[in-house]
């Protein structure tokens, strides 16, 4: 499969919710992860909810604190928290368009699958018929 170019809103959402389900399953709570790491719970709470975004050392240390430590997962999410970073090309229709229309742009453009539920049409039925 192609590279695709990636939002960095799109990766923004991802890495924060690898990072906030891998600390979830791992069952360790905000305020141990924030200890062990020496920073405050709102720095972990606005790294996890995407107020900010995280660093790339703060990034491996967490990482390695979650035991993740395969190279290439790392790497992937490395190259996840430098694209996040990016300024996005939909920033300069800020002042047009709504934030939810402008996520709904970012997120559009890495689909790769659209599913449509319609209670009721029938499809290739005529309307009026």
């Amino acid at each position: 499969m192609a590279e695709r170019d990636v939002d960095p809103a799109v990766d923004r959402r991802r890495l924060r919710n690898i990072l906030r389900r891998t600390r979830e399953s791992l069952e360790i709570i905000q305020a141990t992860a924030a200890h062990e790491m020496s920073w405050s719970v709102s720095k972990l709470i606005r790294i996890e909810t995407g107020v900010v975004t995280i660093s790339v050392n703060d990034l491996k240390a967490l990482l390695a604190y979650y035991g993740i430590t395969d190279a290439g997962r790392v790497d992937e999410l490395v190259e996840m928290a430098k694209n996040a970073k990016r300024n996005s090309w939909l920033n300069e229709y800020r002042g047009i368009a709504g934030d939810a229309f402008l996520a709904f742009l970012a997120h559009e453009g890495t689909a790769v699958r659209s599913s449509s539920f319609q209670p009721v049409l029938v499809p290739g039925a005529h309307p009026l018929a």
